[in-house]
């Protein structure tokens, strides 16, 4: 009875590291995938100021058909 009580004791202890560890990596993943999501944020916002400044500079500009120019 005695070394049963054991057993079950070591198993749980046993048990109980494998969920502190499984709740460890879920956490280490989510935290990954939490920075992905940033930098892909980061990076649309730095690329649409890029264009943002970039497009108008790229535009073609009238020639003058006129007598004026």
């Amino acid at each position: 009875m005695v070394s049963q009580n054991d057993d079950v004791g070591y198993q749980i202890e046993s048990l109980k590291q494998q969920a502190a560890a499984a709740v460890a990596k879920s956490k280490e993943l989510q935290d990954t995938t939490q920075q992905k999501w940033f930098m892909l944020g980061a990076s649309t916002l730095f690329g649409g100021l890029l264009l943002g400044i970039l497009a108008p500079m790229l535009r073609r500009k009238k020639t003058g058909t006129g007598s004026w120019s």
